[in-house]
């Protein structure tokens, strides 16, 4: 398939990403071509032009047009008035109700100053009896489960299943990549605990 694509005229983005093909238009328009297993996204801007490289692929290979792209790769797209719109709804949610975070509260933002300050308390002295932990508005230390606001003690003990907290920060990190740049730093902070994660950077995810 990449001498094909070279042969009309595409060549990779160099080392940034080897699946995706640019061609400069004689118009001066750009094309580009992402090829995923056996899907091809084409982003074309001349209905002609589209048309004539879909034609010279099919003499090739058996291509199934599938018009204009809705859906890849878990992302939703929306064209409006020229303008390419990507978003990710539907993929978060269905991650949320896999792992039984349907009814997990809202925040205002990814990671509270104050649940940074009791992670730091736990990090620093994790064997601190009983301490109550710091108070958030809206973070992980307003959820009242099990009769109360969490000890320093249950926050740090260690989270018993660490495939599903890795599972999760692995999909939030390809949320964060393709268009939820806004969860760099939560998402970066807790993978530094995938080893071994504790119930307080649990509560956080």
């Amino acid at each position: 398939m990449d001498a094909t694509f070279c042969k009309l005229g595409f060549l990779k983005l160099g080392n940034i990403e080897p699946c995706i093909y640019h061609r400069n238009e004689s118009d001066g328009t750009h094309s580009y071509i992402a090829v995923y297993v056996d899907d091809i996204l084409a982003i074309i801007k001349r209905l002609a032009q589209s048309e004539a490289v879909f034609n010279q692929l099919s003499s090739v290979y058996k291509l199934k047009d599938m018009g204009e792209a809705m859906w890849v790769l878990g992302i939703h797209i929306q064209h409006i008035e020229g303008i390419f719109i990507l978003f990710q709804a539907t993929y978060l949610r269905n991650m949320l109700e896999q792992y039984g975070m349907s009814n997990s509260h809202h925040l205002s933002i990814p990671i509270q100053a104050a649940d940074r300050a009791t992670a730091n308390d736990i990090l620093s002295d994790p064997t601190a009896p009983g301490k109550p932990a710091r108070h958030s508005h809206d973070g992980l230390d307003t959820q009242q489960e099990q009769g109360g606001l969490a000890s320093m003690g249950e926050l740090a003990q260690p989270f018993a299943n660490t495939q599903k907290y890795c599972a999760i920060i692995g999909k939030l990190n390809y949320a964060m990549v393709c268009t939820h740049p806004d969860l760099a730093f939560a998402v970066s902070n807790l993978s530094c605990f995938m080893v071994k994660p504790l119930v307080l950077q649990w509560k956080m995810l």
